[in-house]
């Protein structure tokens, strides 16, 4: 049974004391491994200290140990058991942070170890949570700094490509109008501002997802006519030389939903751009409305292409990516991710449909209804 700290000696009390002070002193990224161990050393005299770090999974060891030392620690790290050895002077106590064994640590030749083992053991458990601690603040505020400098990166390479994409735009609709163009001229320019009225798309939504990712979206809501929205969106990508090709499947009356229209373009454009960069060319891929109860919902389906069961939840993850996502093309995984949140912000939902078998992959965006419509 371990003494408590009344019970010990006032000359132990006074160096455990001591060694406390030198802990809180040590700058917490020096309080792991041998660091850790030497400043134990400098106060109890020991043959040799072992510690072992579960999280990182490395023992480390100060001195020279003459009864296998690492070897007892680590034993009674997988035992989860304390132990002492009074014929090879050994003593190993378990390490524990919030109810969890966090490692060991062994001591060799340590005087009135059966006395001192218990509280140093405490004193560094302790030194490794604060060091835990500070790690875990040290990679949070990078990240957040990393976002930070990530939205300004995107935001200055906005604005240096919109320019002169408004220049190659406007020239290229200038060229066209002269009328004097050949036909091969023609489909030319006709290409050219095709192309750069994409980029200038892809450019803006990549801006406004990486904005989203980081901030609470708050929806202007309005009524949306969604048949006139989503076939808009319909017919930018059915535009795009894709070799998709794209089919809008909805011939009932008009539906509104209460929504804000740009960010329902904004999630249903990723839905899109996901079909056709997650297919084969000359795939079909089908956008239908479908009004259940209170609730419209908007179908994109992909034909000739699948998600694992195991991915199916993962996908809608922030910045996770799928290995058949990865071997298609490049990603930052911020997509649906978004779009989902977009959707939640709606009172909606965005996610993959496993209910209706198809040969594809199938999402939809559900949106509530405006007041008094009908039920189709």
């Amino acid at each position: 049974m371990e003494a408590t700290i009344s019970e010990l000696p006032k000359d132990t009390i006074d160096r455990l004391f001591l060694l406390s002070q030198q802990l809180l002193a040590l700058e917490p990224e020096m309080a792991v491994g041998e660091g850790l161990l030497q400043v134990f050393a400098g106060v109890f005299e020991a043959h040799a200290l072992c510690i072992f770090e579960a999280e990182t999974k490395k023992l480390h060891t100060l001195g020279r140990s003459r009864s296998h030392l690492p070897e007892v620690t680590l034993a009674a790290f997988v035992q989860e058991q304390d132990s002492d050895s009074p014929v090879s002077q050994v003593s190993v106590r378990l390490l524990r942070a919030n109810g969890k064994i966090t490692g060991a640590m062994g001591f060799e030749g340590l005087e009135d170890a059966q006395l001192t083992a218990g509280p140093l053991a405490s004193l560094a458990a302790m030194a490794q949570e604060r060091t835990r601690a500070f790690q875990r603040a040290s990679e949070s505020a990078a990240a957040a700094q990393a976002d930070v400098y990530r939205l300004a990166i995107l935001d200055t390479l906005s604005h240096e490509i919109k320019d002169p994409l408004a220049i190659i735009l406007a020239a290229a609709g200038g060229i066209r109008e002269t009328g004097s163009l050949r036909a091969e001229q023609l489909e030319m320019t006709v290409a050219l501002e095709s192309e750069a009225t994409r980029l200038g798309s892809l450019t803006t939504r990549l801006l406004r997802v990486a904005r989203l990712e980081r901030e609470e979206v708050r929806p202007q809501m309005e009524v949306l006519d969604v048949a006139a929205v989503v076939s808009e969106v319909a017919d930018q990508y059915q535009r795009l030389p894709t070799d998709r090709c794209i089919a809008f499947a909805y011939a009932g009356e008009s539906l509104e939903a209460l929504a804000d229209p740009e960010l329902v373009r904004l999630a249903l454009s990723q839905l899109l751009h996901n079909a056709c960069k997650y297919s084969l060319p000359g795939s079909q891929i089908t956008v239908a409305i479908e009004s259940q109860g209170d609730t419209v919902f908007i179908r994109v389906t992909n034909s000739g292409s699948s998600i694992p069961e195991s991915e199916q939840q993962r996908i809608f993850e922030r910045f996770y990516r799928g290995e058949q996502a990865r071997r298609f093309s490049a990603g930052s995984g911020l997509g649906l991710y978004v779009a989902r949140k977009i959707a939640l912000a709606h009172g909606g939902q965005l996610d993959l449909d496993v209910e209706r078998p198809t040969d594809g992959v199938t999402f939809y965006l559900a949106l509530p209804k405006a007041r008094n419509q009908p039920e189709y």
